[in-house]
């Protein structure tokens, strides 16, 4: 026979735990999709905080009512989602490369309605986040997340974030550099193709007046840009590897932000 004994302190510690594990299933990439079950997600945050609170050492946690006590869960809350939102930035700059690479092919016009995000997507924008997602779900990103999240249990105690300004300044910096860095990384091969086939048609349009470019260009440019797709779909793992690190780096950063 099995037998357990805990005490309101425990039960108080594994809540809290239990608030930033959720928070992070919430906004963290994969986990965050509709595609996962509620059920699922509800499961895993608890098995993952058991474990969290097993290889734990308990100390005193410090408030004196309910209401105290509630503010410690909202940190905890704005923790796990802080860090969750970092890592989806960087999965997030996949759709805005697709996005600028449908306006570059002509197919700005064409949006997918994307069952996992109940959003309206761009075509390569979806094509991109998906198999990327794929490919970094094939080398353990999501053991990643989990890793990191359990790691930041003892760089960042329970009740006890922080908020530093200047790191938060430069987190916002960051985001927006990465953000950016990332999504024109993955779009200048086809940004590069289409430059160049612009400057031909512009001097085809001198040389010959008669042809119309108009015409002739749109169709030059969707067969042009899908075959610099189709032979740079090889940089694939290269890709990942760009996000990867971007999301280690806004996680890291974040961390830095609320380590007290």
């Amino acid at each position: 026979m099995i037998t357990a004994s805990f005490s309101i302190h425990n039960v108080e510690f594994f809540l809290l735990i239990l608030a930033r594990v959720s928070a992070l299933m919430v906004s963290a990439p994969f986990f965050s999709m509709r595609g996962v079950p509620r059920q699922v997600r509800i499961g895993f945050s608890i098995f993952l905080s058991i474990i969290v609170a097993l290889n734990m050492d308990y100390y005193d946690i410090e408030y004196s009512t309910i209401i105290g006590y509630a503010v410690l869960v909202a940190k905890e809350v704005f923790a796990g989602l802080f860090i969750g939102l970092a890592a989806n930035i960087a999965m997030l700059s996949l759709a805005f490369a697709g996005h600028i690479i449908d306006i570059d092919l002509g197919f700005s016009m064409m949006q997918l309605f994307d069952p996992l995000t109940n959003q309206d997507s761009s075509a390569f924008g979806s094509f991109y986040t998906y198999l990327v997602m794929l490919v970094m779900l094939l080398s353990n990103m999501h053991y990643y997340l989990i890793t990191a999240t359990m790691d930041t249990f003892s760089l960042i105690p329970l009740g006890m974030e922080a908020l530093h300004g200047d790191y938060l300044y430069d987190s916002i910096l960051m985001f927006a550099t990465e953000y950016f860095a990332i999504g024109f990384r993955i779009i200048l091969p086809v940004f590069a193709a289409m430059l160049l086939l612009n400057i031909i048609l512009g001097i085809l349009a001198k040389s010959a007046p008669q042809m119309n470019m108009f015409v002739v260009g749109m169709q030059l440019k969707v067969v042009f840009g899908l075959g610099v797709l189709l032979v740079t779909i090889v940089c694939i793992p290269l890709i990942t590897d760009f996000v990867y690190t971007g999301m280690q780096d806004m996680i890291n950063q974040v961390i830095k932000v609320m380590t007290p």
